[in-house]
């Protein structure tokens, strides 16, 4: 529906690989140290693709960056802000202008199901994305429904551009 711009996918996976590996890491104790694989695969990915990322957005670089909010309270930890932060000599936080606090996941509604379009599922505070050109990361690009419906809350607010960076494409 047009919200997203770009999607980039970092890796494609079939079931019981990436996707494998970020459940595990996210949902279960005794997994932490795939954080390290992870992480390396972001990390490696973005310093080689900074630049190509950036080139797509309509002032040919990326304005702010930000994660997919999650709606699971039992979680101990952000996984995606973990994976961010993830190695030494950390080229995605230094290339980009990162946020996670202006934009939150509406717990007063369902999240969105495979395939729909529910940006009322996400709050954004419009006076930070307005005029810009958002890169939004995810874990894994399965129906697309909770990346899109977030870049469609970010455009709601005012984003001109949103790339999706998802560390997995399942297929």
């Amino acid at each position: 529906g047009g919200a997203v711009d770009r999607v980039v996918p970092i890796t494609y996976s079939v079931d019981g690989g990436l996707e494998s590996m970020l459940h595990r890491y996210k949902d279960w104790s005794g997994y932490s140290w795939l954080k390290l694989p992870l992480s390396s695969l972001l990390h490696n990915f973005v310093k080689f693709h900074a630049d190509c990322i950036d080139s797509q957005a309509p002032n040919g670089r990326i304005d702010l960056a930000t994660i997919v909010p999650s709606d699971n309270l039992t979680r101990a930890f952000n996984h995606l802000d973990s994976l961010l932060r993830g190695v030494v000599g950390n080229p995605i936080l230094s290339r980009w202008e990162w946020d996670i606090d202006f934009l939150s996941r509406n717990l007063s509604t369902s999240r969105p199901a495979r395939g729909e379009l529910k940006p009322s599922a996400y709050h954004v505070d419009a006076g930070v994305v307005e005029n810009t050109s958002v890169l939004l990361f995810d874990d894994t690009w399965t129906s697309g429904a909770s990346a899109a419906s977030t870049a469609a809350a970010l455009k709601d607010a005012g984003a001109i551009h949103v790339t999706v960076l998802t560390l997995g494409r399942q297929l």
